[in-house]
């Protein structure tokens, strides 16, 4: 009797699961074509985002972590899978499908070799730090810095010519 009573409870808690998040049920997917490093911007998720992972030209369901509904994300690469869904790199190996997104603004970049080559940001600006002559692109930890030692850049190139290094954060 304890064992159906249990059974039942399951069953229809993974039924209202099931109809409240319908999208977590997506299968693994292969991908369409190379990724694409020319593109970067920023998606904004339009509900609770499942992410996914990429190895060997398979998108494969992350189950432990996702992004938050109606948060903004910066992305730097992009791949199409074969369910049609166009999916976009937040983190290192972490893609969102375009299916959980609200808005996408892209800023694309010019590539050369499938790498990026002059990244500047949406501002047209690199700020760089004159006291630790280091370089911050705006979606990079310690962006923003104290007024008096601001420099600004047009591009990575610009900062690099004037003797600074870019942040590894």
């Amino acid at each position: 009797m304890k064992k159906s009573l249990i059974s039942s409870l399951i069953a229809s808690t993974l039924l209202l699961v099931g109809a409240a998040f319908p999208t977590i049920t997506k299968a693994n997917t292969t991908t369409i074509g190379d990724i694409d490093y020319g593109t970067q911007g920023t998606v904004t998720t339009n509900q609770m985002a499942f992410l996914h992972g990429l190895s060997e030209n398979v998108l494969y369901q992350i189950t432990n972590r996702g992004l938050a509904a109606n948060s903004p994300w910066y992305y730097d690469q992009t791949i199409t899978g074969a369910d049609g869904i166009k999916y976009y790199r937040v983190a290192t190996n972490e893609w969102v499908g375009s299916n959980y997104l609200g808005q996408i603004n892209d800023n694309s970049i010019t590539t050369n070799n499938n790498q990026p080559s002059d990244l500047v940001n949406t501002d047209g600006k690199i700020v760089g730090n004159s006291e630790s002559k280091i370089y911050h692109l705006p979606w990079q930890h310690n962006y923003k810095i104290k007024s008096t030692n601001i420099v600004y850049f047009n591009s990575e190139q610009d900062a690099i010519n004037a003797g600074y290094q870019k942040s590894k954060r």
